[in-house]
């Protein structure tokens, strides 16, 4: 009864590993590279800090 179970739990992970697998296998082809010029006003600064370590 166990090693059915277990049987039947391995076919239910097997068929979705290989739904998954078919989902993303298409993925890198849907991806789209785009290159954007930041600009000035889109750009802050939160926080400024200056750390200094004197020498001897």
């Amino acid at each position: 009864r166990v090693e059915q179970q277990l049987a039947l739990l391995e076919a239910d992970m097997k068929k979705d590993l290989e739904a998954v697998s078919e989902r993303y296998d298409a993925a890198p082809d849907e991806i789209v590279t785009a290159s954007i010029r930041p600009l000035k006003r889109d750009v802050t600064v939160d926080a400024l800090i200056l750390a200094w370590i004197p020498e001897d």
